[in-house]
């Protein structure tokens, strides 16, 4: 299994301890958050850290959001930016939200003209699922393993499987959350998302393993020894990965069970 950092590219406090955990084999690889603007200029201090490195798009925070028709011209300039940026630096996938507050045939139409524009980035690029309730309140779309195989079917986008997210739409809608998780897993994801929360809440929390309570050895179990998982966990500091650090430890001790 190969564990991932998750930060975001203006995150550069993060280089030097990042470099220092990766060569003492931490972990195994970085996914950066793009971020409108700032990407093409400073992914370079990143992939000169000899790191592999996946990236994630911008989502409707940032101002992609491929649900609404109005946002046809900035998600197009957004995604030039990211094309632009996979060209200097081949990632080892891209993430995309699905769009927020929006229709899903809207995000289809996007996705598939974007791809068309930027085929690329076909090889690698993923859709991830979503809570049904964004963290303002929104409603997101992706939020259940119909729609998330709608987009795969209709567009040709891998899967990335958002384990917090998934509990957390199981909340929504009501759902047993082991058995709705399962359905996501029969997507065949080739990318993941994991940290703890709170198994009753419908909003994602990024805690740290053992702060919430979350079944993370069944996660684990379900994701296999050869897959990527990033781990998406809040930091405390803007200079230091030690609780990041302690994340990698629980994870990797759970890896050696189910060994």
């Amino acid at each position: 299994m190969k564990i991932g950092l998750k930060t975001y590219i203006t995150n550069i406090g993060y280089i030097l301890p990042a470099k220092t955990l990766f060569a003492a084999g931490a972990f195994d690889y970085i996914e950066i958050f793009l971020v409108p603007g700032k990407s093409k200029t400073g992914i370079s201090q990143w992939i000169e850290t000899g790191i592999p490195l996946a990236f994630h798009a911008p989502h409707s925070y940032g101002g992609f959001n491929p649900s609404i028709k109005e946002r046809w011209q900035e998600n197009k300039k957004i995604m030039q930016e990211i094309a632009d940026v996979c060209s200097s630096h081949l990632p080892q996938y891209l993430v995309f939200h699905p769009g927020i507050n929006g229709t899903l045939n809207e995000t289809i139409r996007q996705f598939s003209n974007l791809l068309d524009l930027y085929p690329q980035l076909k090889s690698f690029a993923l859709i991830e699922n979503k809570p049904f309730v964004g963290m303002l309140g929104e409603q997101c779309l992706g939020s259940t393993p119909d729609e998330i195989r709608f987009v795969c079917e209709n567009t040709g986008l891998g899967f990335c499987l958002d384990f917090g997210h998934a509990a957390c739409a199981a909340v929504s809608h009501k759902l047993e959350w082991k058995n709705y998780i399962e359905q996501f897993l029969k997507l065949n994801p080739s990318a993941f998302h994991l940290s703890d929360g709170h198994i009753t809440s419908v909003h994602d929390e990024h805690l740290h393993f053992g702060k919430g309570d979350y079944n993370i050895p069944w996660f684990i179990s379900k994701i296999g020894k050869n897959h990527t998982v990033a781990i998406e966990t809040e930091k405390s500091s803007k200079d230091s990965l030690n609780d990041f650090l302690e994340d990698t430890v629980y994870i990797n001790e759970l890896v050696k069970k189910e060994v």
